[in-house]
């Protein structure tokens, strides 16, 4: 019951957040993550599968937001070009 609805709360406020930028989402973790709900629920001791499978999550997770981060913020080209004119000037 109660895991089900963690993992439905994580699919619809995690996995679905694309307007949102990749590093708000790093930075603003909630205080009652779903995945560390599921966790403490299972855990009794020995970690098994749920674990594992909340720790594979955990890791797509960071690959999913550092492959839709951009890599060189739009300041960083701005200053590039700054430079690039006072160097030609």
């Amino acid at each position: 019951g109660k895991t089900l609805a963690y993992i439905k709360e994580y699919v619809e406020n995690d996995l679905r957040k694309f307007e949102t930028p990749p590093a708000d989402l790093l930075a603003e973790r909630p205080a009652d993550d779903p995945l560390e709900s599921i966790m403490y629920l299972t855990s009794v001791g020995v970690p098994s599968v749920v674990y594992e499978t909340v720790r594979s999550l955990r890791q797509a997770r960071a690959y999913r937001l550092g492959a839709m981060q951009r890599k060189f913020p739009g300041l960083g080209i701005v200053l590039l070009y700054v430079l690039g004119i006072l160097v030609l000037v």
